[in-house]
C-alpha cells in the first residue's frame, strides 16, 4: 500500500470524525453510559489524540465533556483536507456527511468489502466503517488456541476504530485493536469504583445490575481488567468458528439437525448478501447460512460460554458486559441475539435453550416459514427468563 494512499485515508479518516462528532449535542454526553453512543465515539477519539488522561477526565467529571468534545471538533476541523481536494474529493462534502466519507473511502480502496490483509497491514472499506490498520507482532495465541494479531490504526472511520477483535481474508488467524479494547477497560475500571450514588443519571436498570457485576468482579479479581477483556473479545470472535477449547457443542447441533457446519456463519465482515439474510428467512427461505448469520452471535456467545466453566473470569466479564448493552428485544426485525447470549451466559433454562434451537434448525427443513417467528420467540423468551431471573434476585 503507497503513503499517499495511506495519508488520504488518514485525511478521510479524519473527515469522517469530524462528520460524527459535529452532530453530537454536547448536552447528551452527562447523563448515559458512557459507552453508548454517541459517547463511546468521543471517547475514542479522545483516547487516540488527547491520550488516557483526558479520557479520565470525561469519566470522572462530566462538566468537562462538553469542552473536550468542543476541543476535539476543533482539532479535527484545523486539519489540511486540500490533499482531498486534488484528488476530486471536495473536503466540504466529507467533512459534513459522514456516509459521503465512507463512500470515498470505498473508491480509494474497491473490493474490501469484506476486509483484505495486504503489505503488513489490515484493510477494508465498506457501507458501515473503514480502516488501514498496521499488523504488528508478536503474535499471541489464546488460552482456547486460536491464534490473533494486535494491529495499530493508521486510519479508521468511527466504527472501524471500535472493531475490537476480527478477521479479514487472507490471514489465517484473527486481529485485534488493543487500542479500542483499552477504551473499554478504562470505563470499566473507572465504572467499577464508582458509588451508585455517583454514576451516570441515565442509566437503565440492566446497566445498573451489570456495573452491579463489575464492581463484584473487581473486587476478587486479581489480573487485569483489559487482560480480562481482551480474553472476553477474543473468546467471542474465536467462538463464531463454532469451536472452543476442544468443544464444539454448536457445530454437533447443526450436524444432528441435518445442517452442514461448514455452510454456517463464522466470521469477517459481512457482505451485502449476507445483510439481507432476515429478508430471506422471513420470507421462508431458510439456509444454514442465513440462520445462522442471524443468529451469529448469539451462537458464538454460546460456544464460547458452554466451553468455560462457571465462575470464569471471562464468564463474568462477559455477564457484565452483556447486561450493560442490553435492552427489551425489539418487537418486529432480526434480534440481536443479546438476550440469549446472557441467558447462556447466567446459566439460566440452558437445557430448554439448546431444545429450542434444535427445534429451530430442524423447523429450518420442514416448516422453514416459521424460523424467523422462532428466532424471535427465542429472543423474546430469554429477555422475560432474564426479568424474571433479576426479579427473583
Amino acid at each position: 500500500m503507497d503513503h499517499d494512499t495511506l495519508t488520504t485515508l488518514a485525511l478521510l479518516a479524519d473527515a469522517h470524525h469530524l462528520a460524527t462528532l459535529s452532530r453530537i449535542d454536547p448536552d447528551v454526553l452527562a447523563a448515559g453510559h458512557p459507552l453508548d453512543y454517541p459517547a463511546h465515539m468521543v471517547l475514542r477519539e479522545i483516547h487516540r489524540h488527547q491520550g488516557p488522561d483526558a479520557t479520565e477526565d470525561f469519566l470522572a467529571r462530566p462538566d468537562t465533556r462538553p469542552a473536550l468534545l468542543a476541543e476535539a471538533i476543533r482539532r479535527l476541523t484545523s486539519t489540511d483536507y486540500q490533499r482531498l481536494a486534488e484528488l476530486g474529493i471536495t473536503p466540504d462534502t466529507v467533512t459534513t456527511n459522514p456516509r459521503e466519507a465512507l463512500q470515498a473511502a470505498q473508491a480509494l480502496l474497491p473490493g474490501t468489502e469484506q476486509g483484505r490483509q495486504k503489505d503488513g497491514l489490515a484493510l477494508w472499506a465498506n457501507t458501515r466503517s473503514f480502516a488501514a490498520l498496521r499488523i504488528d507482532e508478536p503474535e499471541a495465541f489464546t488460552r482456547y488456541g486460536h491464534r490473533f494479531r494486535p494491529t495499530t490504526e493508521i486510519a479508521a472511520s468511527s466504527y472501524g476504530r471500535g472493531y475490537y477483535a476480527f478477521s479479514v481474508p487472507g490471514n489465517d488467524g484473527f486481529l485485534m485493536q488493543p487500542a479500542a479494547i483499552a477504551v473499554v477497560a478504562r470505563v470499566y475500571a473507572h465504572l467499577a469504583r464508582t458509588s451508585t450514588n455517583d454514576l451516570p443519571s441515565g442509566l437503565t436498570a440492566a446497566q445498573r445490575i451489570g456495573i452491579g457485576r463489575l464492581a463484584a468482579l473487581d473486587a476478587w479479581y486479581q489480573g487485569s481488567i483489559e487482560d480480562l477483556l481482551s480474553g472476553m473479545f477474543t473468546a467471542h470472535e474465536a467462538g463464531h468458528t463454532l469451536r472452543m477449547d476442544g468443544h464444539a457443542p454448536l457445530r454437533d447441533l447443526l450436524t444432528q439437525t441435518g445442517h452442514d457446519p461448514d455452510e454456517a456463519f463464522q466470521h469477517g465482515f459481512p457482505t451485502p448478501h449476507q445483510l439481507k439474510a432476515w429478508s430471506r428467512l422471513q420470507a421462508g427461505a431458510a439456509s444454514t447460512a442465513d440462520i445462522t448469520f442471524v443468529l451469529g452471535d448469539a451462537l458464538a456467545n454460546a460456544t464460547s460460554a458452554l466451553a468455560l466453566p462457571p465462575g470464569d473470569p471471562i464468564s463474568a466479564v462477559r455477564a457484565a458486559y452483556l447486561w450493560q448493552i442490553i435492552s427489551a428485544p425489539r418487537p418486529t426485525g432480526a434480534p440481536r441475539g443479546i438476550a440469549t447470549s446472557l441467558r447462556l451466559e447466567e446459566r439460566i433454562a440452558v437445557d430448554e435453550l439448546l431444545d429450542d434451537l434444535t427445534t429451530l434448525f430442524q423447523a429450518a427443513h420442514t416448516q422453514p416459514a416459521t424460523v424467523a417467528e422462532r428466532i424471535q420467540a427465542l429472543e423474546h423468551t430469554s429477555w422475560a427468563l432474564l426479568q424474571q431471573h433479576t426479579s427473583a434476585a
